[in-house]
């Protein structure tokens, strides 16, 4: 990957007090200014941060590598499967945003069960009663009192 943007010409470096200044040279340089704001780059976002300090296309190609490894999509570029504004009206949203745990599948508990373990870590209710509870509701699973 070159690290010139396109449109790039290598500038004159070897000045002398005797060189006049041609239209080419102005021209080289009006042009590779024109090449630094409009010129096409490259990133490559398989380059993964290595610290704090680079080149201006080695940090753009970690920030899209980062980007990439965040919304977990083949390409940086690609749309997000969602945003963090619909991951956060998400939170908390009760309903029929999650079902109920069982012991097959992952999920919320029943308010019925938070608050018997509220009671418990409270340091009231019944252990063993709560343990019968779990034990009659959840068939099959087993709870084992220390």
């Amino acid at each position: 990957m070159s690290s010139n943007p396109s449109g790039w010409t290598t500038p004159k470096k070897n000045w002398s007090s005797a060189d006049i200044v041609s239209s080419t040279d102005l021209n080289r340089v009006e042009g590779n200014i024109d090449a630094l704001n409009n010129g096409a780059r490259t990133l490559d976002p398989a380059q993964a941060p290595t610290g704090n300090s680079g080149s201006l296309r080695q940090i753009l190609s970690w920030l899209a590598n980062r980007i990439r490894a965040i919304t977990g999509m083949a390409n940086w570029w690609d749309a997000p499967p969602t945003t963090l504004a619909a991951t956060k009206q998400h939170m908390g949203a009760g309903g029929a945003a999650h079902a109920v745990v069982t012991t097959e599948e992952a999920g919320f508990m029943s308010a019925e069960d938070k608050a018997t373990l509220d009671s418990l870590a409270a340091g009231g209710g019944d252990y063993a009663q709560a343990v019968a509870t779990v034990n009659n509701k959840r068939a099959g699973y087993a709870v084992y009192a220390p």
